[in-house]
């Protein structure tokens, strides 16, 4: 997980303690992990991962560029150092022929919209 931002610490850790403990991972790109699956065309993507959606959708492109539909956690308050906006995320997914249509869910905390699933998709004819 990407470092909290000091704004996100402030407003949400307050009088509580956190406890970060690192633990390593084994990372993978979304394209390489699909070489060894067999998708078929059409399929859905749902990306959450806590401020490297970017870094899922660029290592994706070819995966994502057949999917027909994508769904991405989306928070529109900095929680994480260096994560993607989303107006950089709707480009990105622009690049993949997905295109924004509208939220399927969505968390409003003291009258402020905090994140929402955004749903892309594609609005080719391929059948």
């Amino acid at each position: 997980m990407r470092p909290s931002t000091s704004a996100w610490q402030l407003q949400y850790a307050s009088g509580r303690t956190l406890h970060v403990v690192p633990t390593p991972v084994e990372v993978f790109r979304l394209d390489d992990l699909a070489l060894g699956l067999s998708l078929a065309d059409e399929i859905l993507v749902k990306i959450d991962t806590e401020g490297f959606e970017g870094e899922v959708i660029r290592g994706g492109m070819a995966v994502l560029s057949r999917s027909a539909a994508c769904i991405v956690e989306v928070s529109l308050e900095s929680r994480f150092e260096g994560q993607t906006s989303f107006r950089d995320l709707v480009d990105l997914l622009s690049e993949a022929g997905l295109h924004y249509v509208g939220n399927l869910h969505h968390c409003v905390v003291a009258g402020a919209l905090r994140y929402f699933d955004a749903l892309f998709v594609r609005n080719d004819d391929r059948g």
